[in-house]
């Protein structure tokens, strides 16, 4: 799993707004949990296509109506959206942690994300909006059978905090990131502000992803940078728009 050659140390010209001195702390990745995602999804990978091809090859020997070749393509495309997303799941993994391992890096100068290679100083954070969604993740894991689903994409990447942060110059964020990961950057207006969504714990550990979130709100509010946390799609969404206004 690696992002590229920057490292958790902040880029030329970051500084702290406040002047005080953070100890840095270093969050690694869960090499378990993204080893059995990377898995899991490879499996899922190499499994979707064999389905489709011998659902087709049945179906072709039953001669089938118009109606049944109709709703054997409607599956086969369900599947392609399938493996596509295990494909962007896959990809966020593998790009989760650096080098070194380490995912996520706090210090005085700025939050480092190593699936952006790169360091976001707090001068440039407008604001930090976190969608708590663990107790959705967490219902929809504990239903048995209908809990399948959910629970093999919680196992191959999938995430239960959604954190979009508000940035002062969007467009200057995503030129000094690497191209695979620049979509994860919205710019703003008139390519004035924009925000950054990040999925931080697809290859973290719980405690993990609770000491990012709970040193990023500390850090973020003692430099009077707002933090929001939602546990609504809706509130997410409204908490998200003002961040965006903002820009």
């Amino acid at each position: 799993m690696t992002t590229g050659e920057s490292g958790p140390a902040p880029d030329s010209g970051s500084g702290s707004g406040s002047g005080s001195a953070d100890p840095a702390v270093v969050i690694p990745v869960d090499a378990a949990r993204a080893e059995r995602a990377l898995v899991l999804t490879r499996r899922m990978l190499i499994a979707i296509p064999v389905i489709a091809l011998a659902v087709v090859v049945v179906v072709a020997l039953l001669q089938p109506r118009l109606s049944l070749v109709l709703l054997t393509a409607a599956f086969v495309g369900v599947l392609a959206l399938v493996a596509l997303q295990a494909v962007r799941r896959r990809r966020r993994v593998e790009r989760a942690a650096d080098d070194a391992g380490v995912a996520f890096a706090l210090d005085d100068r700025g939050l480092y994300v190593a699936s952006l290679a790169t360091t976001i100083a707090w001068q440039e954070i407008t604001g930090v909006v976190h969608w708590n969604q663990t107790e959705r993740v967490r219902r929809g894991t504990s239903r048995g059978v209908w809990g399948v689903g959910p629970r093999f994409v919680a196992g191959t990447g999938g995430h239960s905090h959604h954190v979009t942060i508000g940035v002062r110059d969007g467009a200057a964020l995503r030129e000094r990131m690497p191209r695979g990961a620049q979509s994860a950057v919205k710019p703003g207006r008139k390519s004035v502000g924009g925000t950054v969504v990040l999925l931080p714990d697809v290859a973290l550990a719980p405690d993990g992803a609770a000491l990012l979130l709970s040193q990023l709100r500390a850090r973020a509010e003692s430099r009077g940078i707002s933090f929001t946390t939602a546990t609504s799609a809706l509130d997410w969404a409204s908490a998200a728009a003002t961040l965006e206004l903002a820009s």
